[in-house]
């Protein structure tokens, strides 16, 4: 059969076409085998130490910090130690202007010895009346009164006189002295600076009593409390000392709960040992307390027991079902189920017999690069 021109052009069209779909099915066959196909990254199966910790972090703060404030009102006249220096009991600290405090007191002193003409002057003419009263000259009540004007003029010389002695009191809190031995880590007023002591106590100066004991105030979520205890080892890092790590003990865990913006935590203190004074007031603590750990025990590491093989169902290594880990036999991942201990970031401890030392567990899928 002699083909024209016409279909030999349509049939050599038609090839082509079949070629290129020919082509393009062979590609993504290819394309879908190279997706499908993976290698694994094992780990081997060791013997070492496992640490399980609850990570979180606070600020450093002296054990006892005592506030001086000022109880009177008036304008700051000296001061006599500044921050960083070192106090000991009874030590001047600052003094308050006494201008106004000594007017007060010479104005209560007149208010006492007025007092004390006015309660003589009572006394007399109470003592008058009575003798009148019993010659018959004059009424009862009128000796009376008198009697009662003395008792009221008696009354008010105390008063005056407590007065005074409250005056005196105020003058001697003019002069700031330390109670305690210590460290100013807190200067809160300059000379000049006028202090109103009509609803509280300003504060002049805080004052650390020993700074060799330190604490770490931490705030623990919810999903954390109930693994720590007092008693239990911390360690922590401070940014001043990078790569160093201090330790420190819970020293109390609180059962009362705060609630700052809906997210419920509980408050904790890391007891801290700062004999040798590096650690300062007011640093923050990436802490760690310690809940449990193990020495010298089996263990694999722990996103193996995470791991699933894409075309498997997802692990039930969370939901308090058996947990796996998977092994290679051939080129094949099969589960192997086992039995854990105490569990950190990198490693978790088998107490069951399935696995031993040296064994290789899967820890992650590669995909593979070459074409199938």
């Amino acid at each position: 059969m002699i083909l024209t021109r016409k279909v030999k052009k349509s049939l050599t069209m038609l090839t082509v076409v079949l070629a290129i779909i020919g082509a393009w099915a062979l590609g993504a066959r290819s394309n879908v085998m190279q997706a499908v196909l993976v290698d694994y990254k094992t780990e081997a199966v060791d013997k070492g130490d496992i640490r399980q910790t609850v990570v979180t972090s606070g600020q450093l703060k002296p054990v006892n910090v005592v506030s001086i404030g000022s109880q009177v009102s008036g304008e700051v006249k000296k001061l006599y130690v500044d921050f960083n220096d070192k106090v000991t009991k009874g030590q001047l600290l600052a003094e308050i202007d006494t201008s106004l405090l000594k007017a007060q007191i010479a104005q209560s002193q007149a208010q006492v010895d007025n007092t004390i003409s006015a309660t003589k002057l009572a006394e007399l003419n109470a003592e008058r009346n009575r003798r009148l009263y019993k010659a018959g000259y004059i009424p009862l009540n009128q000796s009376e009164t008198s009697t009662q004007d003395a008792r009221t003029a008696r009354t008010n010389m105390e008063i005056a006189k407590a007065q005074l002695d409250r005056d005196k009191v105020n003058l001697s809190y003019a002069e700031l002295h330390s109670p305690v031995d210590g460290v100013v880590i807190s200067r809160e007023v300059s000379v000049g600076q006028t202090l109103q002591a009509s609803f509280q106590a300003p504060d002049i100066f805080k004052i650390a009593a020993d700074l060799t004991k330190m604490q770490i105030n931490i705030e623990l979520v919810e999903s954390d409390i109930g693994q720590v205890k007092e008693g239990q080892t911390a360690e922590f890092n401070v940014e001043a000392f990078p790569g160093e790590t201090f330790k420190g003990k819970v020293s109390k865990v609180h059962i009362s709960p705060t609630n700052p913006q809906g997210a419920v935590t509980y408050g904790m203190l890391v007891d801290v040992n700062n004999t040798e004074g590096r650690l300062l007031p007011g640093m923050t603590a990436s802490v760690k307390v310690i809940i449990n750990e193990k020495s010298d025990v089996l263990r694999v590491p722990t996103p193996a027991l995470r791991f699933t093989p894409s075309d498997s169902p997802p692990s039930d290594a969370t939901d308090g079902g058996p947990k796996h880990v998977y092994v290679l036999h051939g080129a094949k991942p099969e589960p192997l189920e086992v039995q854990t201990g105490v569990v950190d970031i990198d490693y978790t401890e088998v107490t069951s017999d399935t696995l031993k030392e040296a064994d290789q567990v899967i820890v992650e899928e590669i995909p593979r690069l070459t074409h199938q």
